[in-house]
C-alpha cells in the first residue's frame, strides 16, 4: 500500500514520527523508494520494529516529504553540491578520482557522477571505480539517461539495478524509465530542457519525474536557461505539478580552455537536509527544499512563509502554506557563511518600474540590471514571481533580507530570482548573464494526490 495511506490508516501521528527512525542492515531504499510499502513493513513500522524496506531511511524524512509538511524549524543545514558532471567513463577528460578531487577542494558537501548510458551500454562502471570515494562529500549514485529525445539525471543513495533504465533507453520510453528509477529507489529529473546545442527534452513530462534542471552550465547561453525556467518549469507549475527545480553544472573538463569556462558548482544546488547523509540529501530534492546559485561561494537566495501567523517564518521553500488574504512571507539573501547579516534598506520597485520590467520579455535581465554596476549601493535587484509573474522587487546591497504580504489562494505559488553582477571576467559574464540566484516555490494549499 503507499505509505501515505498506510499512515493515516494506521493513525501514526507525525509527532510520534518524529521519534522513530528505523535502519536496517537489509534492503535497500531512498526517499524515491519509500512511496510504496508492503502491509508487512507498514506493521513493523507502527510497532517501531527494524524495517528492511526502509535502510537508513529517517521515517521523519519520507513521511514529511510525502505528506507535504513542512520540516520542523531548525532542524536541518544547508548543504552544497552539484548534480551533474562528466568523467572519461563518458565524454570527460578526468577520472572520477579526479573529478572528486576538486569537488573536495571547492568543499562541496554533496556531488554526483552522471556518466552517459549509452557510452558504458548501460552498466554504469563508474559507480565501482577504486576513485569514485569520499571521506569529505557524500557521493551520490548517479548516470545520465541520454537518449535522442531528451537526457535525465537519475541519482540514488546506493548503487542499483540499472538495466530496467536501459531498457526504457533503447525503447525511448521517458515515463518507464521514471518509473525504473523510482523502483530503485532513485529520483529522475529531466536536463536541460530548452537547450539547443545539444538535446531539449521532446517527451512528454512523465507523471513520476521529481526535478528538472532549469539551470544548466552558464545561465544565458548556449542552455536558454531563462526559457527552462520561464517556460517549462513554470508551465507545469501552474498545471499543479509540485516539480523541483535544480542546477547542474554538466562539468566536462578539468583540463585545457574548456574548463575555464565550464566549471564545476557553476551552479551550485543548494539542499535544506535534515542529515549530511545521501539519503537525507534526497529527500530535500524530492521536498523541493532546493535554491540554486551561480557559484559554490555566491550569495543564497531563500524564501519562506509565516503560515500560522505567529512570526516566524517556518514554512519553507517546497512547503505549503493554507490560503490567507494576507501571507506573510520572507525573502532573505544570505552569505555563504549561513549568517544573514543587515543591508542597507532595500528599495522596492513601484508599479510603473515593475512593469516595465515584466513587459522587456526574455530580455528581463538585461532591463533588470541597468545601471546596476554604476550604483554600488543598489547592486542587486530580487523578485519575486507569483504564478510566474512579477510580482514584487527590490533593489538591495548584499546580505539582508525583506518582509511582504500578498493574498494567497489554493493552487498559487511565489518563488524568487536574484540578478546582479556576477564575481568573473567580462567574456564570462556575458555567457553567465546576471543571474546570481533561484529558489524553489512556497506553494499554497494541499498538493493533488
Amino acid at each position: 500500500m503507499r505509505l501515505i495511506e498506510a499512515v493515516l490508516k494506521n493513525h501514526i501521528c507525525p509527532k510520534r514520527l518524529k521519534m522513530v527512525r528505523i535502519n536496517s542492515t537489509e534492503g535497500k531504499a531512498t526517499p524515491g523508494a519509500v512511496n510504496n510499502i508492503e502491509p508487512n513493513a507498514m506493521k513493523n513500522l507502527t510497532h517501531h520494529k527494524r524495517c528492511p524496506k526502509l535502510e537508513g531511511c529517517s521515517i521523519l524524512l519520507a513521511c514529511l516529504v510525502l505528506l507535504n509538511l513542512p520540516f520542523p524549524a531548525g532542524a536541518g543545514q544547508w548543504l552544497r553540491g552539484d548534480l551533474h558532471s562528466h568523467s572519461t567513463y563518458s565524454d570527460g577528460d578526468s577520472p572520477p578520482a579526479d573529478v572528486v578531487a576538486e569537488a573536495e577542494r571547492l568543499g562541496l558537501d554533496f556531488f554526483a557522477l552522471t556518466d552517459h548510458d549509452g557510452s558504458m551500454a548501460g552498466v554504469p562502471l563508474h559507480w565501482s571505480d577504486p576513485g569514485y570515494v569520499s571521506d569529505e562529500v557524500v557521493l551520490l549514485y548517479g548516470m545520465e539517461w541520454t537518449t535522442a529525445l531528451g537526457h535525465a539525471n537519475v541519482w540514488a543513495a546506493a548503487p542499483f539495478d540499472y538495466s530496467p533504465l536501459w531498457a526504457a533507453h533503447k525503447s525511448r520510453d521517458a515515463a518507464a524509465a521514471a518509473l525504473a528509477a523510482h523502483d530503485a529507489g532513485a529520483l529522475f529529473s529531466i536536463n536541460h530542457p530548452q537547450e539547443f546545442l545539444v538535446c531539449p527534452w521532446n517527451y512528454p513530462v512523465p507523471s513520476e519525474a521529481d526535478c528538472v534542471e532549469i539551470w544548466n552550465a552558464m545561465y544565458s547561453l548556449p542552455g536558454m536557461n531563462r526559457m527552462a525556467a520561464h517556460m517549462f518549469w513554470d508551465d507545469l507549475l501552474l498545471q499543479g505539478r509540485r516539480i523541483t527545480a535544480v542546477g547542474g553544472s554538466d562539468t566536462h573538463h578539468l583540463k585545457k580552455w574548456m574548463s575555464l569556462i565550464y566549471d564545476m558548482a557553476m551552479p551550485t544546488t543548494w539542499v535544506w537536509a535534515q542529515e549530511r547523509t545521501a539519503e537525507a540529501i534526497l529527500a530535500g530534492i524530492k521536498g523541493g527544499r532546493v535554491t540554486i546559485s551561480y557559484a559554490s561561494d555566491a550569495l543564497r537566495l531563500e524564501l519562506a512563509a509565516d503560515a500560522d501567523a505567529d512570526g516566524g517564518f517556518e514554512t519553507m521553500m517546497g512547503d505549503a502554506a493554507p490560503e490567507s488574504t494576507e501571507l506573510s512571507l520572507q525573502l532573505s539573501i544570505t552569505e555563504t557563511g549561513n549568517e544573514i547579516r543587515g543591508a542597507s534598506a532595500p528599495r522596492e520597485l513601484g508599479t510603473d518600474e515593475l512593469k516595465t520590467l515584466q513587459a522587456s520579455g526574455m530580455s528581463f535581465q538585461n532591463a533588470a540590471n541597468k545601471n546596476t554596476a554604476a550604483q554600488l549601493s543598489e547592486r542587486y535587484l530580487a523578485c519575486v514571481y507569483k504564478n510566474g509573474k512579477l510580482y514584487k522587487a527590490w533593489r538591495m546591497n548584499g546580505a539582508g533580507s525583506v518582509e511582504f504580504s500578498a493574498p494567497a489562494r489554493e493552487g498559487d505559488y511565489f518563488r524568487a530570482e536574484l540578478f546582479g553582477l556576477p564575481r568573473m571576467p567580462l567574456p564570462l559574464r556575458l555567457l553567465y548573464g546576471y543571474m546570481i540566484a533561484i529558489t524553489n516555490p512556497v506553494y499554497i494549499g494541499a498538493a493533488e494526490q
